[in-house]
């Protein structure tokens, strides 16, 4: 979704997990790591029964404890880079709101 900040990961071509922070600028972002306007820290990903599992530490900015937040999923990887996922179907409904207080 254009405008949103996002962590990423998927399979590099050589094997290993790659998971970091990009920004969703434009329908054909770089996808290249980038920071985002919160704290992000320790990201890492994990594959457990044919699932890939993102952890990070995200900051909250400005006295909130809320944030929203979409998950999405793609099937193709490019050159070591995500291309875009589906606009359909469970991708458009995979969304919500999360309240740390």
């Amino acid at each position: 979704m254009v405008g949103s900040q996002a962590i990423v990961a998927f399979f590099h071509s050589n094997g290993s997990m790659v998971s970091y922070p990009t920004r969703l600028d434009s329908y054909a972002p770089s996808m290249a790591p980038e920071a985002l306007s919160f704290p992000v820290s320790d990201v890492s990903t994990e594959y457990v029964n044919k699932e890939m599992i993102i952890f990070a530490t995200l900051g909250l900015v400005g006295g909130g404890s809320k944030f929203n937040h979409v998950w999405q999923e793609g099937s193709t990887v490019l050159n070591d880079v995500p291309k875009a996922h589906s606009i359909t179907g469970e991708n458009i409904q995979s969304l919500g709101t999360i309240d740390f207080q």
